[in-house]
């Protein structure tokens, strides 16, 4: 019986399998989570204002903000509402002490 792509990559893919388990149990408060909550959202905007100014083109960089606003509201707002019912009061504090973008 052949193995599903899923199988198939986390037995090739150990590491991925790892980082996919601490994700699930655990709220990071290290490394750039400690400035924000979002670092993997926030380094793709400011990479699209850099190729913005690397290209220059000011259409480049006002598509800045649709991906800033599909972002938040498509991905953001749903992973804060996941992440307080599943870690609740631990989430709250995390919150109140690390902004959401910068």
């Amino acid at each position: 019986m052949k193995p599903s792509p899923n199988q198939a990559m986390l037995r090739t893919a150990p590491l991925l399998r790892c980082v996919a388990l601490v994700s699930l149990v655990t709220i990071v408060r290290t490394g750039p989570y400690r400035f924000t909550r979002n670092p993997m959202y926030l380094s793709l905007c400011l990479a699209q204002v850099a190729i913005a100014f690397v290209v220059d083109d000011w259409v480049a960089l006002l598509l800045v903000i649709p991906l800033a606003l599909i972002l938040h509201f498509g991905v953001v707002v749903r992973e804060e509402r996941y992440l307080e019912a599943k870690f609740g009061a631990q989430y709250l504090a995390l919150k109140k002490e690390v902004r959401r973008w910068i």
